[in-house]
């Protein structure tokens, strides 16, 4: 092997490694947790299903430059209910204002789906690390903050582009309508909420969950 393939290639597991290093640290903080602890902590069950197209949308307005290759870039936003971004901040830079801007951009231009996030946020890791591509969402805390009052999970009731309408299933989208209410106070609305999706799908257990909270909290 020559001087210089042997310099590219410890260049290469360098970046390799770095990129694991960060990408580990951002899941390791990730409040996305899994369903058995999620039951478990008795709080209701706000679930991610729709990420995967959440990471889609950001991703059709995501136009790095060419020098992005090898670079991570990860910001930081909250969606408001009109299903603006707001509060993006940048996390992590790759050290190139072009790919920074570019992934800003990205979560500036693009409209979403309403995610609560009261002392959280969602951080979205851009990079293609050795062709390992765009990386996508985690929902952290925010620093020094109380812990969100929802425990968030991800289930795979997403329907498939092209098959269904390319987002999360009726079921969990009356879910996530529900945690709405309920986080507002509005106990009747979202408890019909979360009765029309366990109807729909008795065995979609963020709903029967949820159902449980607010008549609980009904008998009080």
């Amino acid at each position: 092997m020559s001087g210089l393939l042997k310099c590219l290639t410890a260049v290469a597991l360098i970046c390799c490694a770095n990129a694991s290093t960060v990408f580990a640290q951002a899941y390791r903080s990730d409040l996305i947790i899994d369903m058995k602890s999620a039951l478990a902590s008795k709080k209701p069950i706000y679930d991610c299903a729709c990420f995967n197209k959440l990471t889609r949308l950001i991703k059709r307005n995501w136009m790095p430059p060419k020098s992005h290759l090898n670079s991570i870039v990860v910001v930081s936003f909250k969606i408001n209910e009109a299903g603006e971004t707001t509060d993006v901040r940048l996390e992590r830079s790759s050290g190139m204002t072009l790919s920074d801007t570019a992934a800003i951009k990205a979560i500036q231009n693009t409209k979403l789906d309403y995610v609560p996030l009261e002392h959280a946020k969602i951080s979205f890791n851009f990079g293609y690390v050795l062709n390992s591509g765009i990386i996508g969402p985690s929902v952290v805390q925010i620093p020094d903050e109380a812990a969100p009052p929802v425990v968030y999970v991800r289930t795979m009731y997403e329907s498939i582009p092209g098959v269904f309408r390319g987002g999360c299933l009726e079921m969990t989208v009356l879910n996530n309508q529900g945690i709405v209410e309920l986080l507002k106070g509005h106990m009747a609305q979202a408890a019909d909420l979360f009765e029309q999706s366990s109807h729909g799908a008795p065995d979609y257990e963020p709903a029967a969950h949820n159902l449980a909270i607010v008549r609980q909290q009904g008998s009080k």
